[in-house]
């Protein structure tokens, strides 16, 4: 996790700050964190901006708080995304000895044929191709999550999968909800979550980039943890967050 001066608790009014913040914390998932090993991925189902999504979304509500104004979160989904980049072998996450901002360049320019191209991959294809990214700064491209249409694709592909469905309402349509038609794939990562809090279940490399990411995210917010909280009991909580900052200290450096 982040340490107290880089802490996202006292910064989330910044934009800039958040986008930086995320920007190390991508770079330092993939080169920084003990035993991270692509292969890890191809094991689980969801890509790991599918299981943020999930767990953003309220199981019981449909609800998906800040999905149209809460660009932390919207950044949080991007950051997810370059990391499913990296795992597919999509693009390299470095950094110039001369800098200090994580930057980022495609290794494939083909078609993927997969989610990853609507989501984000098509938008770094076309960049590239006009020669806007032979390199470019990480937290950049982060930044443009509001713009970006990655969070309404990213639920448009757990509609796909028949995991939610979606629910409009109010003037054209214009107030969405996701209500969930498979439980499954949420309670799965649930449990996952709960056996590394409370059972001593090693997280391997997706589930640790998910929690990192899920924690942090949760950090912006001072009084409320939007990701994970509902998650937990409130009895279950308050032990289930200390013991996985300490498990995410144990595997991550930060800065």
């Amino acid at each position: 996790m982040a340490t107290e001066a880089s802490s996202l608790a006292n910064l989330y009014q910044d934009q800039d700050d958040i986008a930086k913040c995320f920007g190390h914390i991508v770079y330092n998932i993939i080169n920084n964190s003990i035993d991270f090993d692509v292969v890890d991925f191809e094991a689980h189902d969801l890509y790991l901006s599918e299981s943020y999504c999930l767990l953003w979304q309220n199981a019981e509500t449909g609800e998906v708080d800040g999905r149209k104004v809460g660009l932390p979160l919207k950044i949080g989904v991007l950051a997810a995304l370059f990391i499913d980049l990296y795992a597919s072998g999509l693009i390299k996450v470095f950094m110039h000895p001369e800098d200090d901002e994580p930057m980022f360049r495609l290794t494939e320019t083909h078609s993927t044929e997969t989610f990853l191209d609507f989501a984000i991959f098509d938008s770094l294809r076309v960049a590239n191709a006009q020669g806007r990214l032979r390199e470019a700064k990480l937290w950049k491209w982060l930044l443009r999550a509001e713009d970006a249409d990655c969070v309404e694709n990213t639920f448009d592909s757990l509609i796909a999968r028949g995991i939610l469905k979606e629910k409009s309402s109010g003037l054209l349509g214009l107030f969405k909800k996701f209500p969930t038609v498979n439980p499954e794939p949420e309670r799965t990562l649930e449990k996952k979550i709960k056996d590394i809090a409370f059972n001593d279940l090693k997280p391997d490399s997706y589930m640790l980039s998910l929690l990192i990411l899920s924690r942090e995210s949760d950090r912006i917010f001072m009084c409320e943890d939007p990701i994970l909280r509902k998650h937990f009991t409130s009895a279950e909580y308050k032990e289930a967050k200390k013991t996985l900052d300490k498990i995410l200290l144990g595997r991550l450096s930060l800065y």
